[in-house]
């Protein structure tokens, strides 16, 4: 059973621009081996840092790698869908102000419910 309106914004995050093919996305990739890093400035001040993909990807976390510390959230990594629901947290604004939409993202550094509320 998969959240229709999860996957819903899921997608339209990506029509917004969180999408590897969009220059915009790829001006902001820093590549190190099989991880790539986000380094807008919101995102990477709300994270503390590059938001870490799986290189080549562009939904965020990298579950092959146990050092990358995000394991859900809107855009994370695929399968995400199976019976969950996830709306945009802190990080996805973010990433989005970083890109095309602008945003002032407030708060202290990123905690779980960042990447699912």
């Amino acid at each position: 059973m998969h959240d229709f309106v999860g996957m819903l914004i899921h997608e339209i995050f990506h029509s917004l621009g969180f999408i590897n093919y969009a220059q915009e996305w790829n001006d902001r990739i820093a590549v190190a081996g099989d991880t790539s890093y986000f380094t807008g400035d919101q995102a990477s001040a709300l994270f503390g840092g590059g938001l870490p993909f799986q290189t080549g990807y562009d939904h965020y976390g990298h579950a092959q790698d146990p050092a990358v510390p995000i394991n859900r959230g809107l855009m994370y990594q695929f399968r995400n869908y199976e019976q969950n629901r996830f709306d945009i947290g802190r990080i996805n604004f973010a990433v989005l102000a970083d890109l095309v939409i602008q945003l002032t993202v407030t708060g202290g550094p990123p905690t779980q419910s960042d990447f699912m509320l």
